[in-house]
Parts: C-alpha cells; structure tokens; sequence
C-alpha cells in the first residue's frame, strides 16, 4: 500500500508507524526519495552509509501530517530565512517552517566518540541579533519567521559576541528575543553582572550544554538581569521583624567518585520587584522591605567529571 504525506508518496517498502488515531505518526524510509520543500531539495535518509556513527533514523510527522523531523541522507544546504545552513537533521514546526537544524547528527558510541564526531562537524556562521557567530554548533533552533532563537555550541567552543547588553563570552549556549535582543547565554568564565541587589559574579560548573535555550544567565527584554546561577555569592536576607535567613551554593556528594563533594550554584531569581531564591516558584522576598548582603569567596570555576 502506498502511504501519501501532504510531501508527496513515501516508497512502497517504507516502514510505518501509526498514532492512536491511525494517522501516520512516523516511517522509515528505504529507498531514495527527494522531496521539494520550502528551505530546499532534501533526501530523506533511506541508509546508514556510515556504519558505527549514524543509524538509520525514522522520519517523524506531526499529527497534521506535516514533517516534525526529517534525517537526511548525506549533509546538505538549507534556507533558513536568510541564512544557509549544512544540515544532517532537520525538524519542523506544523505549520512548516524549519524549526531546527542540526549540522552533525552521528550517533556517539565506543564506535564512535565525541571528538570523531566532532572533526567531521562543520564551522557555521549565522547572524545573532547585531552581530553573527561562527562556531560548530550541536544545533541552531529558529523562530517561525526564520529569524535565530538560540544556538548550542559544540563542546569545547566558546564565543565571543556583540550584543545589546555589551561583549559576552559564552560557551553551551547562547539564545534571543526574536528582536535580536539576547535572551540568556552561558558564561564562559566568571562575569561579574548588576543586579537589583547589587554586583553578582555569574557562572555555573554544571551547564549542562545540549539545548540552546536553557542557559544560567539570562536578561528580560529590556537587558536587565532576570535570573543567574553564582558559585561564590552568598546572599543574607533580613525581612523586617524576621531572623536573618542566608543562602549560598551547597556542597553536595560527588556523583562520580564517592567521598568527593561536587558545588552546586546558587539559583537567584529577579521577578518584578521580588528576589527570589532556589526556585521560581519558592518564596520571594520584597526587594522595597528586605535587607539584602552579599558576601564573595574565591572560586576556581571547576566542574567533577564523570
């Protein structure tokens, strides 16, 4: 039987797979395919030429039958808005607009390791709010209007980037507003940053660096300060008629070797006129009624590994 995509037909010996509703929820492809979409000519992968770092991925729709994500044969060119990007995987929103654009999408193993991966991982380089970054990316994730919404940087690279709130130096990631304004990025080195209660040095060991947009420090439209994790503040807070409460990074058991403690940062949020400490949705206390003292130690940015 012939599976028909609002793409085109999918090759007669394709493997589906269905929703609870029975519309097509996904398929692996075995024989070569091109489909014409609006960011280019595609093939569908339908091998695993390279045996040990790509398997062979299915393609997956969304529930409207429009593609969500489409692994693609070899590396190849995609219009995104004004840029052109290599691509070894791409997703989609509904609607049809490229969503994300992975350059390398090889799989690691102990076939296959991290730094293999990554000498065959191209260079990019894409416009980023009023300047651009050239870097090897784990992804590019885009607004439906084709404009740049974050990027993950490979590891190991680092940035340096021109923006509305000054040069950053960033690593993992890096994400905007859709008017180009930046929206957070992981920090580098240790930057010391204003803040509603005062200068507080920003950074975090345990970044976690796999998407764009889930980074440590980060601004609100206007470039002020809205959240930032810190491994050498400690923060005492006096609310009127209360005991002094103090907050600061913890020392918490090391995951990989027993007997070594790993540091955790302090999580401080900034949310209308509240600090707010740990959590988001913990207690915040009123920046108008509240004492708040800052106290530094020196810290070695370092992060266990496992």
């Amino acid at each position: 039987m012939t599976l028909h995509t609002p793409h085109g037909p999918l090759p007669a010996d394709s493997i589906p797979r269905y929703n609870e509703d029975e519309s097509l929820e996904s398929a692996l492809i075995h024989s070569q395919l091109e489909w014409e979409l609006p960011c280019g000519w595609l093939t569908p992968q339908y091998l695993a030429e390279d045996a040990g770092r790509r398997n062979h991925a299915w393609v997956h729709f969304h529930p409207n039958g429009a593609l969500k994500t489409l692994p693609l044969q070899s590396r190849t060119p995609v219009n995104v808005g004004e840029e052109i990007l290599p691509a070894e995987l791409v997703t989609f929103y509904d609607t049809g607009e490229v969503r994300r654009v992975f350059p390398s999408s090889g799989k690691l193993s102990g076939f296959w390791t991290e730094e293999q991966e990554g000498a065959v991982t191209p260079i990019v380089t894409l416009a980023a709010g009023i300047a651009s970054i050239t870097a090897k990316l784990i992804s590019a994730e885009f607004f439906p209007s084709g404009i740049l919404s974050n990027v993950a940087l490979w590891p190991g690279e680092t940035v340096s980037l021109h923006t509305n709130v000054g040069t950053i130096h960033a690593r993992s990631g890096i994400s905007f507003f859709e008017n180009g304004c930046l929206r957070s990025y992981e920090p580098a080195t240790t930057i010391d940053v204003e803040t509603p209660i005062g200068m507080l040095t920003a950074y975090d060991t345990n970044a976690v660096g796999i998407a764009g947009d889930l980074n440590s420090l980060r601004f609100n439209r206007l470039g002020a300060v809205e959240s930032l994790i810190t491994m050498n503040c400690t923060l005492q807070v006096e609310e009127a008629g209360q005991p002094m409460l103090e907050f600061r990074p913890k020392q918490i058991q090391s995951y990989c070797s027993e007997g070594d403690t790993e540091l955790i940062g302090l999580h401080v949020y900034f949310l209308e006129s509240k600090l707010i400490i740990g959590n988001p949705r913990a207690h915040g206390f009123d920046l108008t009624s509240t004492t708040i003292s800052i106290q530094r130690k020196l810290f070695a940015p370092h992060a266990a590994h496992c």
